[in-house]
């Protein structure tokens, strides 16, 4: 009886530090975010704007954040429950870091790419713009993959319109080829 007892309190204290912890955590990263925003200095402003848009921006993905936390304290096929899990629960706004995170395991980064490609295709056409234009660290040409063998599918016409839009065009012209040349071998 005494060893339940004993265990009983080291669970409890367990807990009650466990909570602790996280509540220090979480309001010292709020006090770091605000002092640092006001610490920065009112010129330099497009460099200043910039980093007051990276401090005030805690997590764009609070999804992501859980799966990676979840994916370093797990294995094998936990890990890949982790990912549908999280893949089924993303919104359009998720993808762009669960793409990054993705972007060293290729299965992985597949799923991604189909379940982006499936709910939000004008979404990650739009990124895939934007990381081509300024580098955003999307693996694009593997999504422009997916992308293209899946939204000309589902919706052609959203998929020609778009490649048919201006601006990029060198872009839009190497992935029409590509869009061109891969549903013509199939």
């Amino acid at each position: 009886m005494r060893i339940i007892v004993n265990s009983a309190l080291v669970l409890i204290a367990a807990a009650i530090g466990l909570a602790a912890g996280f509540a220090w955590r979480s309001k010292h990263i709020s006090q770091t975010s605000e002092s640092a925003a006001a610490t920065l200095p009112a010129s330099d402003a497009p460099q200043t704007s910039l980093i007051r848009a990276l401090v005030e921006t805690q997590d764009d993905s609070t999804l992501t954040t859980k799966l990676e936390r979840d994916l370093a304290k797990s294995s094998g096929v936990t890990r890949w429950l982790y990912w549908l899990e999280a893949l089924e629960k993303a919104a359009p706004a998720d993808f762009t870091r669960l793409a990054r995170l993705a972007q060293n395991n290729p299965a992985a980064l597949q799923f991604v790419a189909a379940r982006w490609a499936e709910i939000a295709p004008r979404h990650l056409f739009d990124s895939l713009v934007a990381a081509a234009r300024d580098g955003r660290g999307l693996p694009v040409q593997q999504l422009v993959r997916v992308l293209f063998e899946e939204w000309p599918k589902r919706d052609p016409e959203a998929a020609i319109a778009a490649l048919n839009e201006p601006g990029n065009l060198g872009m839009r012209l190497a992935w029409r080829d590509d869009v061109a040349t891969h549903h013509h071998q199939s």
